[in-house]
C-alpha cells in the first residue's frame, strides 16, 4: 500500500501554507467496498477503513484537494493548520467525501464538486480592488412613547439650554443691536410709535411727541342679535357705609371743619325738585353727532366714532361694544376665542394709527413699536401680541416692557413703589436700579370703574336728578366719568353742601341742563379703594363668592427651554392657539356679544382670592384694601432690611387714570399706609407719595417713561425682529428685555 503525499500537490487549488507555518496533514484514500469496481483495482495499494465522520468544528478548517497517485482522481484533504494567514478564510466542510459509483471519472469529478460546494477561500482578494460590502442587521426604529431597554433619553427638567443666550448662537434673523430693526437717527424718533393699551383707553403716539393721544379702547361690531343691556342695581354694605363716614368725620375733626348734621335732607330736598332746562342743539357747542343708520352702516366703529352709535334709543340698534382689553389683561369673558381679540386689537390700533397720527398701513414696516403691558400679564398672551406687531402689522421692530418699569424711567426714579390704578384694576409692585422684583408684585380688581359705580349709587340714594340714569348706556357712563373727574375729592375743605349743574346728551333728543346738589359723596365714593367692602354687592356678587378663585387668570412661573417653544409659536401654529384660546371662559350664547350684566365695558364680575403659584410671587385679590396691599408688596420686597422699608415707603408713585383727577388723594393714602400694622410694626414714621415730575398728568406718565426708554443706549439691544423672533420666539424676550416673569 502507497502512503499518500503529505504536501500539497502541484494542482491542488488550496494556497500554499507559509513556512512558518506548522500543519499535520492526514491523508485518506478513498476506496469502495463494491464488488463490480474491486476486480479494477489491482496494483493499487489497499485504504485503511473509513474513518468516523468527524463533527463540524466551531473553528474554520481549510480543506485541500490532493490527486491520489494510484488513481490520479483528485480526492480533498484535511489540513488543520495553529495559524493561519489573515488573508485566508475558509469555511469547514459539511461531511466527508463519499465514495464515487463504478470508478467513472465524470462521477468522481461530480462527487468532488459536491462535496466542495461550500468550502470558500479568500486568498485572492487581495487582488480585488474593492471588496464585497457586508449588509448589518440594523433595528427598526419607531417613534414610541415609553423609553427602550438600552438607549438612554435625557430628562427633560433637568436640561439647561444656552440656545439664543447670546449672540454667538446662530439664528436666523438680525442680532441684537442690528441696524436693520433700530429706528434711524436722521427720523429723530418720528418713526418710533409708543403703544400703551388698557381697559378703558388707549395712549398712543409718536415717541418725538410730548404727549400721547388718548382714545376709547373700544370697537362697535355689527352683531346678529344685541345683548340685553340692562344693568343690576348695585348694593352697598351698611357696615363699611357707617365705616366711610367715621373715617371722613374723623378727617374732618382733625381738620377743624364743621359736619353738617342735615346736610343729607337738604341735598335729597332739593334733588326732588330740581328743574330740567332744554337746550336747542344750535345753542350746545358740545353737542354729540350721533351716527345716522339711514346715512351709512358700517361693519365696525372704532374708538371715539364707537361710542356715538345710539345706543338706548328708539329703535334697536344692530350693533354691540367690544373692549379687547379687561382687567389689565385680553378679555377672557365677552370672546369665545384669541383670534377674534387680536382681530379686534389690530383692527383699532390700525385705525387710531391711520386715523391719529397720519400712517398708513403698508408704511408700518418702516415703523417701531414699544408695547407697554401689564406687570402681571401672562407670557403667552405677550408672545401673541408680539407675533401680531410683528406678522401682522408688520413693524420693523418691537420693545414690550412693563407698566411698572416705564413709570419709573417717566418719574425719574431708579428705585420706588409704584401704584398703578387703572379702569378695573389695580397693580402694585417694587422697582429696584430700574428692575422690577417679582416677588413684590400684587394685582386688586378694583379701580377706577368701581369708583364710578360706587358714586352713581350715591348719587342715585340721594334722588338724581337725572332719574333715566342707566350704566349699561354709553352715554350715562360717560356723563357719570364726566362728573366724577370734576366732582369728586379728598380736600376736606371742599366737603359742604354745594349746588352744581350737568348736562344730558341722549341720542335722538334734546341737550338737558339739570342742576344738582351734592355732600359727602363726593368724598366717599374714592374711599371704596379703602373700605373695598362696599362692592361686596357689585352686580350680584355675593359674599360668600370673594373666596373663589379666578381660573381664567394664570400666573406666570419658570419658563423653562423645553415649553418656550410651544408659547412662541401661538399665532404660528394652530394648534398651539387654540391651547392658548382654551384658557378663555366660553360664554353661554353662541355668540361673542358682551355679557348683559353692567355698564357698556365689561364688568368686574369675576371673584377672585389670593392666587400664588410655587414659582411665582404675583398675588391677585379682589375686595382687598389698597393701603394694605401697597404695605404687603413693600415688606416682601424689603426682606428683612430695614433701610429698604423705609426707602420704599419714601418713594411711591401713584400712577393712572383710576384717580388721576380726584384732588388729595395722595395725601389720604399717606395717612392710611402710616396706620397699617406693617408700617406701625417697623417703625415707620414717614410716608411720602411723589407727585408727577414737571407737572405731568399721573394718566400719561407711563407712556412717557416708554418714549424715555426707547431713546436711551440700552435700547439698541432690546429691538425684536420679525425673523429672530419667528425663529426664537418668547425666549428672545429674556435676552433682549427687561421683562421678569
Amino acid at each position: 500500500m502507497e502512503s499518500a503525499a503529505t504536501e500539497p500537490s502541484p494542482n491542488s487549488t488550496s494556497p500554499p501554507l507559509r513556512s512558518d507555518d506548522t500543519v499535520t496533514a492526514t491523508t485518506t484514500t478513498a476506496a469502495t467496498t463494491s464488488k463490480r469496481t474491486s476486480d479494477s483495482k489491482k496494483g493499487q495499494a489497499s485504504s485503511p477503513p473509513k474513518p468516523r465522520k468527524k463533527q463540524r468544528q466551531k473553528e474554520p478548517t481549510p480543506l485541500s484537494t490532493s490527486s491520489s497517485p494510484a488513481s490520479g482522481v483528485s480526492t480533498p484533504t484535511i489540513i488543520k493548520p495553529t495559524k493561519l494567514d489573515k488573508q485566508q478564510h475558509v469555511e469547514p466542510a459539511d461531511d466527508d467525501t463519499e465514495d464515487g459509483d463504478d470508478g467513472d471519472d465524470n462521477t468522481h469529478h461530480s462527487s468532488e464538486t459536491t462535496s466542495l460546494k461550500h468550502i470558500t477561500t479568500t486568498a485572492s482578494s487581495e487582488n480585488r480592488s474593492h471588496p464585497p460590502t457586508v449588509r448589518l442587521d440594523q433595528p427598526n426604529f419607531k417613534y414610541t412613547t415609553f423609553p427602550l431597554k438600552g438607549y438612554t433619553i435625557l430628562p427633560t427638567r433637568n436640561i439647561a439650554s444656552n440656545f439664543v443666550r447670546s449672540d454667538t448662537s446662530y439664528v436666523r434673523g438680525h442680532k441684537a443691536g442690528d441696524a436693520a430693526i433700530c429706528p434711524k437717527e436722521e427720523e429723530e424718533w418720528h418713526d418710533t410709535i409708543i403703544i400703551h393699551p388698557g381697559s378703558r383707553n388707549l395712549r398712543i403716539g409718536l415717541a418725538s411727541e410730548a404727549y400721547p393721544i388718548t382714545v376709547p379702547h373700544v370697537l362697535a361690531r355689527r352683531v346678529r342679535t344685541p345683548g340685553n343691556k340692562k344693568a343690576h342695581p348695585h348694593t352697598k354694605d351698611d357696615d363699611a357705609l357707617r365705616e366711610m363716614r367715621n373715617e371722613l368725620n374723623w378727617r374732618m375733626k382733625n381738620a377743624k371743619r364743621r359736619t353738617l348734621p342735615n346736610a343729607d335732607n337738604q341735598v335729597i330736598s332739593f334733588n326732588s325738585h330740581a328743574p330740567k332746562e332744554i337746550i336747542p342743539d344750535h345753542n350746545d357747542p358740545y353737542r354729540v353727532e350721533w351716527i345716522d343708520f339711514k346715512e351709512q352702516q358700517d361693519e365696525v366703529y372704532v374708538a371715539d366714532s364707537a361710542l356715538k352709535v345710539p345706543f338706548g334709543g328708539d329703535d334697536d340698534v344692530p350693533y354691540d361694544l367690544f373692549y379687547p382689553w379687561r382687567n389689565g389683561t385680553l378679555n377672557q369673558v365677552d370672546y369665545t376665542s384669541l383670534y377674534a381679540v387680536l382681530g379686534d386689537l389690530q383692527t383699532i390700533w390700525t385705525s387710531v394709527i391711520q386715523s391719529e397720527l397720519e400712517i398708513e398701513d403698508h408704511s408700518l414696516e418702516n415703523f417701531n413699536a414699544v408695547l407697554v403691558v401689564p406687570d402681571a400679564m401672562d407670557r403667552s398672551y405677550i408672545s401673541a401680541l408680539i407675533t401680531m406687531m410683528l406678522q401682522h402689522m408688520k413693524f420693523r421692530g418691537v420693545i414690550v416692557q412693563q407698566a411698572s418699569s416705564c413709570a419709573t424711567f417717566g418719574a425719574g426714579v431708579s428705585s420706588a413703589c409704584v401704584v398703578d390704578i387703572g379702569a378695573q384694576t389695580t397693580s402694585i409692585a417694587c422697582i429696584d436700579e430700574g428692575v422690577q422684583l417679582v416677588d413684590s408684585r400684587v394685582t386688586i380688581n378694583i379701580g377706577g370703574d368701581d369708583i364710578t359705580r360706587t358714586f352713581a349709587s350715591f348719587l342715585t340714594d340721594n334722588s338724581f336728578p337725572y332719574h333715566a340714569l342707566d350704566l349699561s348706556r354709553p352715554y350715562d357712563w360717560r356723563l357719570v366719568e364726566e362728573l366724577k373727574e370734576k366732582w369728586c375729592t379728598m380736600n376736606e375743605a371742599e366737603i359742604s353742601v354745594q349746588v352744581y349743574d350737568f348736562f344730558v346728551r341722549a341720542p335722538h333728543q334734546h341737550t338737558y341742563k339739570y342742576q344738582c346738589k351734592v355732600y359727602d359723596e363726593v368724598f366717599l365714593a374714592p374711599l371704596c379703594l379703602v373700605y373695598p367692602n362696599i362692592l361686596k354687592g357689585r352686580y350680584g356678587v355675593e359674599e360668600d363668592e370673594v373666596a373663589k378663585n379666578n381660573d381664567g387668570l394664570t400666573s406666570s412661573g419658570v419658563i423653562d427651554d423645553i415649553g418656550a417653544d410651544e408659547l412662541s409659536t401661538v399665532m404660528a401654529n394652530p394648534s398651539s392657539q387654540a391651547t392658548v384660546a382654551a384658557r378663555f371662559k366660553q360664554p353661554s350664547s353662541q355668540s361673542a356679544t358682551p355679557k348683559a350684566d353692567g355698564s357698556p365695558a365689561p364688568s368686574n364680575d369675576i371673584s377672585t382670592a389670593a392666587i400664588s403659584t410655587k414659582n411665582n410671587s404675583n398675588i391677585v385679590y379682589n375686595f382687598y384694601p389698597i393701603d394694605v396691599a401697597i404695605a404687603q408688596s413693600i415688606q416682601s420686597a424689603s426682606g428683612n432690611s430695614d433701610d429698604r422699608l423705609k426707602r420704599y415707603f419714601t418713594n411711591i408713585i401713584v400712577v393712572g387714570g383710576g384717580v388721576a383727577k380726584i384732588s388729595n388723594f395722595d395725601r389720604v393714602l399717606e395717612d392710611r399706609l402710616l396706620s397699617t400694622m406693617i408700617a406701625r410694626s417697623s417703625g415707620i414714621e414717614d410716608v411720602d407719595v411723589l407727585p408727577a415730575p414737571r407737572e405731568l398728568d399721573p394718566e400719561i406718565l407711563v407712556w412717557k417713561g416708554a418714549s424715555v426708554l426707547c431713546k436711551l443706549e440700552i435700547a439698541k439691544d432690546m429691538w425684536i425682529g420679525e425673523p429672530e423672533w419667528m425663529e426664537s420666539g418668547l425666549r428672545l424676550i429674556r435676552d433682549r428685555s427687561l421683562l421678569l416673569f
